[in-house]
């Protein structure tokens, strides 16, 4: 769900600078180009969905994070 916000939240102006983050960032995974305060609105958004499900046990929080972490298509 993270992802697909951030992708949408990504089509537009932000593009063009995609490239350069990358290149700063000295990631071999490529970016969306979102500048840091847009990603943070669209990630607070996707948590504030998320906390109508809490996590609820160490099991649940670490598929969940491993989740994220393997299902990353991008950098930011």
């Amino acid at each position: 769900m993270l992802n697909s916000a951030l992708a949408a939240a990504a089509v537009g102006a932000y593009v063009a600078a995609a490239p350069a983050m990358q290149a700063y960032m000295k990631s071999a995974m490529p970016f969306l180009g979102l500048a840091a305060p847009q990603r943070r609105r669209v990630a607070a958004a996707v948590v504030g969905d998320a906390a109508l499900q809490p996590i609820t046990g160490a099991t649940t929080l670490s598929d969940t994070v491993l989740a994220l972490w393997r299902g990353a298509t991008h950098r930011d």
